[in-house]
């Protein structure tokens, strides 16, 4: 019986060929949507820390009272005071602060200008709170958040996401991503070296920094957005 049908079915896909490969296209369409569909919600709804989601908090502090917080909700966000208050009482084993921040760098070349650079400032435990992986180097410690240390973590988000002018061509974009390769390798050669301690050769580390600050001002001075 199932031979017939089948055989039947051909038959009238072969009399009706513009019907059929419509309906295979229809149905192409629909697995596909419905898959993209999955996806993306699997995506969106997945638990990017599955083995710390449970132990990890946000407190939110309604400290405006019911007619001012957003919909009877305290704010997704807590204010300075509140924020370091909770830092400094150390009530978790691990609490980090995290906000959005611009600096304005300076360069040792009193011709180049300042430059604004987009960023998060957050303390010592934001690395192990969400396993954040280095290539090279690491975090920094309590000790430098308690004696406000100037220390910074570069990614290389720079180095895929060139900006409108290193974007214009192709020439524009070779020597953005040779500065920025180039700035990669010098930064590790200076963590390496740093990592002697007090075998490091300071003239060498001198030099690099000397050539990263070149790099840095080069790329800035060819690629920045124009005020």
């Amino acid at each position: 019986m199932w031979g017939y049908y089948v055989a039947l079915a051909l038959r009238s896909s072969g009399r009706s060929k513009a019907l059929t490969a419509l309906v295979i296209v229809l149905l192409a369409f629909g697995v596909a949507a419905c898959m993209v569909s999955y996806a993306v919600f699997r995506a969106t709804t997945s638990d990017p820390l599955p083995a710390k989601s449970s132990r990890l908090y946000w407190p939110l502090i309604d400290n405006v009272g019911a007619t001012y917080n957003d919909q009877g909700q305290p704010h997704w966000s807590l204010s300075y005071i509140d924020a370091v208050a909770l830092w400094h009482a150390h009530k978790a084993s691990q609490l980090t602060l995290l906000y959005d921040a611009t600096w304005q760098v300076e360069s040792d070349n009193p011709l180049v200008p300042a430059m604004s650079q987009d960023g998060d400032a957050v303390t010592a435990d934001f690395f192990s709170m969400f396993d954040v992986p280095f290539r090279f180097g690491g975090g920094w410690t309590a000790d430098d958040d308690a004696q406000h240390a100037t220390v910074a973590v570069i990614n290389e988000f720079g180095l895929h996401y060139p900006n409108q002018k290193a974007a214009v061509n192709a020439a524009n974009k070779k020597q953005w991503e040779d500065w920025s390769k180039d700035s990669v390798k010098l930064s590790q050669d200076l963590v390496a070296e740093s990592a002697k301690g007090k075998t490091a050769d300071v003239a060498k580390l001198k030099t690099m920094l000397n050539a990263l600050n070149t790099k840095c001002n080069d790329c800035h001075e060819k690629f920045r957005d124009d005020p």
